[in-house]
């Protein structure tokens, strides 16, 4: 996976890779290494790490980082970290849809059978989580990820603002009841 050289001293690679969980920091490594992969596309297609096969009916140009990742760790798997060679909660497609403004449910619901709004949602904070993770994660003597941590600070700022969840609606009093299990848990 090339993380330690010969001398069992960690790479460029090896070091980027320990800033992340799983197989999120391979994926954003081998995206580096490519110097043709520009930073925007990067930042873009990081949306893909966390989505989940879901999204694959979007899939336009962002199944560039799979590609990537397939070419630089040989569709390798490695439980919990790469499964054929992408991140295991890897998703094509989900760069494409999340970047798409006005995403509405009557769309999701003509395009996609297994897709809804929260699944897009839920990529869209993971994919912002990301962002701010590669901002705020220590520098390494490398331009490229620099390059990346400035442009991930960046689109940060141009994001509309999360959601809060301070002004959420009152639960209902159905809400508020306890639920009652008809499980019998005997010995």
């Amino acid at each position: 996976m090339g993380l330690i050289d010969h001398h069992f001293h960690p790479t460029r690679r090896g070091i980027l890779v320990s800033y992340f969980n799983y197989g999120e920091g391979l994926a954003i490594a081998a995206a580096l290494e490519d110097d043709s992969y520009t930073i925007d596309e990067i930042i873009l297609h990081i949306a893909n790490l966390r989505a989940g096969h879901r999204f694959s009916t979007s899939e336009e140009a962002s199944g560039r980082l799979g590609q990537v990742c397939r070419a630089t760790f040989r569709e390798a798997s490695f439980t919990n970290y790469l499964h054929r060679g992408v991140p295991i909660h890897y998703g094509d497609g989900a760069a494409e849809l999340i970047t798409k403004k006005n995403v509405n449910q009557r769309m999701l619901e003509a395009d996609f059978d297994e897709l809804r709004l929260g699944d897009v949602e839920r990529t869209r904070l993971e994919w912002r989580s990301l962002l701010k993770h590669i901002a705020r994660a220590p520098d390494l003597n490398w331009d490229r990820w620099l390059e990346l941590k400035i442009a991930a600070k960046e689109w940060l700022d141009r994001l509309p603002e999360e959601v809060s969840f301070d002004n959420l609606p009152p639960l209902t009093s159905k809400q508020k009841q306890r639920h009652r299990s008809f499980l019998s848990f005997d010995s």
